[in-house]
């Protein structure tokens, strides 16, 4: 696998963008703060993507992590509200 290559179904994030390969997903969380960088979700996100780009895991695997990772914030949102 390469870092061009594209999720199955692409993942809309929170502002109405998409993120369409791996590379997009790298992109994007290393844009994230630190402070949401640094959770579990997110790390293991990381994790896999790297993972997956060496072809050592799906891509779809770091697909679902990704997709864990914005749950897990749109519920600690829900707490805070």
């Amino acid at each position: 696998m390469a870092w061009s290559d594209r999720f199955s179904d692409p993942i809309q994030i929170p502002n109405g963008d998409w993120i369409e390969t791996l590379r997009d997903a790298g992109a994007y969380i290393a844009r994230l703060p630190n402070c949401e960088y640094k959770t579990d979700a997110w790390r293991t996100a990381t994790h896999l993507l790297i993972e997956a780009a060496e072809g050592a895991v799906s891509i779809e695997l770091a697909r679902f992590a990704i997709l864990q990772a914005f749950a897990v914030e749109r519920e600690k949102e829900a707490l805070a509200v």
